[in-house]
This record gives structure tokens, C-alpha cells and sequence, in this order.
């Protein structure tokens, strides 16, 4: 058994709609097989003629010889479903398996793996050569920064007769699941604040007598009391069917998480100013204009002083204008790469973050988001309790990003009129129109003992180019929240207070 380490990569082959197709080889041996041909016409010689029957003969040769190929190459997965946390390393390999006694040493395997941030996976092509009855364990390690759902294997083989006439591709579709779930990191809370929220805060058990008005019928679930059963309608169907009581909580927090793509995935062609050189240019144009200045100080003929200063006046007349910063323009054009994949990250865990400081305070928690994987395009769950968070916490922390177009205020308004005491948007980024949206997605939900709504924004200020700049942006769309009645927080900053300032960067 041998070990090997994906290391020769190239780009991956355009995929055929035939798994059989010919090689650059192919084109050599027509000139070879017109060659022969000439030569045994030519001599009309035994030794021609067996030469030029090699040469026919060699492409029914090879073709048998693939054929084998796809009977003999075998590809082993060891684990369909891996989970492990963000930041986690992770460690997986593939075993390759060649059961015949022919070498097959042009081998090209298509794999999907991390990319060098592993921030996605991508397909790569990998050479490999395979005497005969040979093991290869291909290994590799990644560490995934952000949480989400990843797909690493093998989507087909290409092997190569030994002439590379043909090329015949194996389909696999071998892949591991990868699900990296995020952190669960706990919000501070002022002691006070807790402790008024226990005051004037009741609980009631399910389980205990002191019911509450039946808040739904449902079929019967592991860990319910023989006391919700409804008799009558179980009777009436072959399943156990109960009654769910509302459970006592006074009040509710509503909590939309956005997680569509706000950015694209490139720097835009023609807006991207990195500030580094614009202040590069300035300085640039200083430094001219002072040295011309200069030259025109220490000149000793007047006619030539008077020149250098003229064109000094002339240049300061041209002085570029520096354009004004977009406050929501990146500082990097790598960062354009990620940065929705970043953002969405930080949300999640935001989101985790509040959902369980909610449920500490003893309230009930509705947490909607938009994902593609609900039949309606959205899911939406009632939680009363940390051990309910933890049985969809798994289905939120792996949730795709969702389409641009999938705004907070249509995730309100598909939940309809709620009420709650408190609501909760969690964003990626923030603009005017989501301003104006938010504005209006809060005035959707009733809102009781004052608390009204709150914008969590997971702002990365480290990743924009003009950080001033957004900052009063950021101060004007909380002034516009507030006449609103939404708050505005930058929750990134509560996430580093607990994490002593660690982040994903």
C-alpha cells in the first residue's frame, strides 16, 4: 500500500457526453498508421506489412485495454457524512485501488476539493500513476473557516491507454459531507437587565398541571407525557395524537436572519479604489509639487524660476481629485472572494448568540431564515427552550446563502402579523434600502413592553476601504432606525468582547 498526496494538479478535462473519446495520442497515430501504410506499399516486404498490422491492430489493443481499466480502478470513500466545528482541522482520504495485474500509469482523477482559503470546494484535476495492483491512499487536510455544508470527493476518473489514443472517463460520484457547524458563543448581559427580566417573567413546565389554552394538535413525539395524549382523536387514527399546550411564556422574540449575498463575488470593474492607492497618488503629486517649488527657490535666473514656478501652478491646477469613498466598497479585491461566505458566517453565529440569550431569559423564541432547502423557500421554528434550539441547530448552522433578492422585510411579511415583545434582524450589511425596509418590516409586528426592534449588524468594518467614512454612514442609518424605533447594534463587536477579540480574519 502506498500513500500519496494530491501535489500535480491541472485544469480539469471538458466533460464529454461520451465516457470514450480520443486523446492528443490519436492525432500521432493516424501520421504513424499513413507512415506504415506508405512504407509497406512501398517495400511489399513481410517486415513492412507486420509493421503496418501492429500499427492497425493498436487501437482494438487499447480499447481492450480500458475496458479492463473500468472493471480494475476502484475508488473507496471511508466516511459519507463527517461534522466537525469551524476552525476545526480536518483530515480525509481516499483510497484508490487498481485490482488488475496491468499498469495504468496515466490516470487523471477529477477531485472536489477545499480551496486554499477553503472557503468552497472546487474541482480539480490530479495526476496519478498506478502499477498494478496497487493501493493509493490519497491524502489531504483542510481547515474550513466558515460554517456551512461541503462536498469533498471524486466526481469521475480519465485513464489514458499507454499511447494515449483513447480517453475514457469512469464516473465515481464518490463524496463526503462535510457539515462545519459554528460556535456557540454567549452573549453578556447586564446583571440588572437579567435580573428585571426575572421579576416580571413566568415559566410554566409543559408537564406541569398548571395548563395554560391548548395552542395546537399535533402527532405524538418522544419525550410527551401520557397526559397530552388526546384519546379521542387517537382512537380515530393508528397514530397517538397530542395536545400542545402553549407553555406559560409571556413573552416572545422574533428573529429574522439575513443571510442573502449582499456582495458580489468580484471587485466591480471600474468602482474598485483601493485607498492605499489613492493616498499613494496623493502623496505622489505632493511630493512633485513641492520639488518643483523648490527647484524654482534655488534657481539663480529669474526667467527660469519664473518657469518652474509657472508649471508648478500648473500642475497644482491639476491637482486629481480624489473620488469619493463608497462606504460600502471593500479595501482589498481578495476580499470580494469571501466576503458573502464571511458575512453569512458571522450572522449565523450572531444569530446563535441572541437566539440563546432569548431563551435564558426565559422567553419563546420564533427564529425564521430563507433557505432554498424548504418547500416554501423559508423555514420558520417556535423555540421554547435550548434543548428545541439544539434539535434545529444543526439545519440552521448549515443553511446555504440565500438570493440577493431575499430581503429581511419579505421574510416578515410571509410570517404575517406577530406578536411579539421583541424583533430581532441580524444582518450581513446594511444600505438605504434596507434601511427603508427594516423601517417597514417593524411596524409589521406588534411590539409590547417598549422593547420594539433591533438591527444586529455583523459590520467586518476591518474589511471595508473608507472606515470613517462608514462609520457616520453607519451613525445616520441608526438615527433613521431610531425615528423608526429600531435600534441599531454592531454585533461583531458584542462577538469579540466574549471571544477576547478573536475573529475569523
Amino acid at each position: 500500500m502506498k500513500k500519496k498526496t494530491p501535489s500535480r494538479r491541472s485544469a480539469v478535462p471538458k466533460r464529454s457526453r461520451f465516457s470514450l473519446t480520443l486523446a492528443r495520442g490519436a492525432r500521432l497515430w493516424a501520421v504513424l498508421w499513413v507512415a506504415s501504410l506508405i512504407f509497406t506499399q512501398a517495400l511489399l516486404s513481410s517486415a513492412s506489412n507486420l509493421l503496418f498490422c501492429f500499427v492497425s491492430l493498436l487501437p482494438v489493443a487499447s480499447l481492450i485495454y480500458l475496458l479492463i481499466s473500468k472493471a480494475a480502478i476502484k475508488l473507496l470513500v471511508p466516511e459519507s457524512k463527517v461534522e466537525i466545528e469551524k476552525n476545526q482541522p480536518l483530515n480525509y482520504e481516499m483510497q484508490l485501488i487498481n485490482e488488475s495485474i496491468l499498469p495504468y500509469p496515466f490516470v487523471d482523477a477529477v477531485m472536489r476539493l477545499p480551496t486554499a482559503h477553503s472557503v468552497r470546494t472546487v474541482d480539480k484535476c490530479v495526476h496519478i500513476s498506478m502499477p498494478p495492483s496497487t493501493v493509493y491512499n490519497v491524502k489531504n487536510n483542510a481547515t474550513f473557516k466558515f460554517r456551512g455544508t461541503y462536498t469533498v470527493g471524486v466526481s469521475c476518473l480519465y485513464v489514458y491507454d499507454l499511447f494515449r489514443i483513447f480517453k475514457l472517463r469512469i464516473d465515481v460520484n464518490s463524496f463526503s459531507t462535510v457539515s462545519v457547524l459554528p460556535r456557540k458563543l454567549p452573549l453578556a448581559e447586564p446583571q440588572a437587565e437579567a435580573s428585571a427580566d426575572s421579576s416580571r417573567r413566568t415559566k410554566h413546565s409543559p408537564a406541569s398541571p398548571e395548563r395554560l389554552e391548548v395552542a395546537d394538535i399535533r402527532e405524538y413525539r418522544d419525550g410527551d407525557t401520557l397526559k397530552s395524549v388526546h384519546w379521542k382523536l387517537s382512537s380515530k387514527t393508528d397514530e397517538l395524537i397530542v395536545r400542545d399546550y402553549n407553555a406559560g411564556v409571556s413573552d416572545t422574540s422574533l428573529i429574522l436572519c439575513d443571510m442573502s449575498k449582499h456582495f458580489p463575488n468580484v471587485a466591480p470593474v471600474g468602482e474598485f479604489v483601493s485607498p492605499y492607492a489613492a493616498e499613494e497618488a496623493e502623496l505622489a503629486f505632493e511630493k512633485k509639487h513641492a520639488r518643483l517649488l523648490e527647484k524654482a527657490a534655488s534657481a539663480k535666473n529669474p526667467l527660469k524660476a519664473a518657469e518652474l514656478k509657472r508649471q508648478a501652478a500648473a500642475l497644482a491646477a491639476k491637482k486629481p481629485s480624489v473620488p469619493t469613498p463608497d462606504v460600502n466598497a471593500l479595501a482589498r479585491e481578495e476580499h470580494y472572494a469571501d466576503m458573502n461566505e464571511y458575512c453569512a458566517d458571522g450572522v449565523v453565529e450572531m444569530t446563535v448568540a441572541l437566539t440563546l440569550r432569548e431563551l435564558r431569559r426565559g422567553r419563546a423564541v420564533t427564529l425564521a431564515w430563507f433557505d432554498e432547502r424548504a418547500e416554501i423557500g423559508a423555514y420558520s421554528f417556535l423555540l421554547r427552550s435550548e434543548s428545541d434550539f439544539d434539535m434545529i441547530f444543526r439545519l440552521f448552522a448549515t443553511a446555504p446563502l440565500a438570493a440577493p433578492e431575499r430581503s429581511l422585510d419579505r421574510l416578515a411579511s410571509m410570517l404575517g402579523d406577530s406578536e411579539v415583545s421583541k424583533l430581532i434582524f441580524v444582518l450581513p450589511a446594511i444600505n438605504d434600502n434596507l434601511v427603508s425596509a427594516l423601517c417597514g418590516a417593524a411596524t409589521l409586528c406588534s411590539a409590547y413592553d417598549g422593547e420594539g426592534a433591533e438591527a444586529v449588524l455583523f459590520s467586518a468594518e476591518e474589511r471595508y476601504a473608507a472606515q470613517s467614512e462608514r462609520r457616520a454612514y453607519l451613525s445616520a442609518c441608526a438615527a433613521r432606525l431610531a425615528e423608526a424605533g429600531v435600534s441599531l447594534t454592531d454585533g461583531k463587536t458584542m462577538l469579540l468582547n466574549e471571544t477576547g477579540g478573536k475573529s475569523n480574519e
